[in-house]
């Protein structure tokens, strides 16, 4: 008996703070109080801080994805040059604009909260694409520095299909971009 007086207060504090469980996100609050009548109109203050904190996590899972996907695309063109070797400038991921910053900025700021080969690898293309020398140098630097294989590839690969190829595709993308704007 002595166990169970124990146990249960300690289940009911994990309970409560359990992430999540105790409470529904400020979104899904809001619908709830509109379903349950309690109000017929939302504040409007309180809306817009839940919309945006809403959205926020919502893009930080979806750039989270995008990083994850990359990194995993990056590997199988290590493991796999002959069939996965193109990935790292040719995938849909940095071929479409709006994913390729998502992308970059997901892996930027892994690589700046801890910095490792791989990303700095995975950073190289997003980089280019990004016309962003400084970070293109950051990665080449740590790629120099701590890996001496993967440094190796990408000196191989940057200037012989990497470079030529986003060169292009951003010549393209600026000259659509050009005629739409006339």
């Amino acid at each position: 008996m002595k166990t169970n007086a124990l146990f249960l207060p300690l289940a009911a504090v994990c309970l409560l703070l359990r992430p999540g469980a105790a409470r529904a996100d400020q979104v899904d609050d809001l619908i709830a109080d509109l379903r349950s009548g309690a109000g017929t109109t939302v504040d409007a203050a309180k809306r817009d801080e839940a919309l945006k904190a809403d959205y926020a996590k919502a893009n930080e899972i979806y750039s989270n994805g995008l990083a994850a996907l990359y990194l995993s695309e990056i590997k199988i063109s290590i493991l796999e040059p002959e069939k996965g070797g193109g990935w790292p400038y040719r995938s849909f991921l940095v071929n479409d604009i709006a994913m390729r910053a998502n992308l970059t900025r997901a892996l930027t700021k892994r690589f700046e909260e801890k910095p490792d080969s791989m990303l700095a690898f995975a950073l190289i293309c997003p980089a280019l694409y990004a016309r962003d020398d400084g970070l293109l140098g950051r990665a080449e630097s740590y790629l120099k520095e701590n890996d001496p294989y993967l440094y190796k590839i990408e000196q191989g690969k940057i200037d012989h299909s990497w470079r030529p190829y986003i060169t292009s595709g951003l010549k393209a993308e600026d000259a659509r971009k050009a005629r739409t704007q006339k």
